[in-house]
């Protein structure tokens, strides 16, 4: 009895790790801000190209700056998909970062090219999982320079 107690536990602990933040394409409403899947089948951010304001900010300002610190965190790290504790901006994970519920505040950074070839982030607040529709958020141009995830 014991031994089919353990399989469930290491079934259901491998289940939980298994899943991942996103498991299905997901846009910010009312844009082309979304995630999705490459041909080599990453989840990668697919951006849709920024006006010549945003281009020309490289820092969350105003109301956003909250995000700041996420984002300098986010464009000191290699991945393009990343995700920040709310208080201190370390790093938490990658895209396979599942938000826990009841966690606090938890951002998310993407960072990629769009069509005019500008590198932009975007950060926000994440509330769960396969979302990128959290509030506040910060959209600047720039982003890591490299990253290992093979999204650019």
């Amino acid at each position: 009895m014991r031994f089919i107690s353990l399989l469930s536990v290491l079934f259901l602990t491998f289940v939980q790790l298994s899943q991942g933040k996103f498991i299905t394409a997901a846009c910010r409403s009312g844009t082309r801000y979304c995630v999705q899947r490459n041909s080599q089948g990453t989840w990668c951010y697919s951006p849709e190209a920024i006006s010549a304001t945003t281009a020309a900010m490289t820092a969350c300002q105003g109301d956003h700056v909250e995000l700041q610190g996420a984002l300098q965190s986010h464009l000191n790290q290699n991945l393009s998909i990343a995700y920040y504790n709310g208080v201190d901006n370390k790093w938490l994970g990658g895209v396979d970062y599942s938000v826990p519920t009841a966690s606090g505040i938890v951002r998310m950074c993407l960072s990629n090219s769009a069509g005019d070839g500008m590198l932009q982030t975007l950060c926000f607040n994440v509330a769960g999982d396969n979302s990128v529709d959290g509030f506040p958020f910060c959209l600047v141009a720039g982003g890591p320079p490299v990253v290992s995830d093979g999204c650019y």
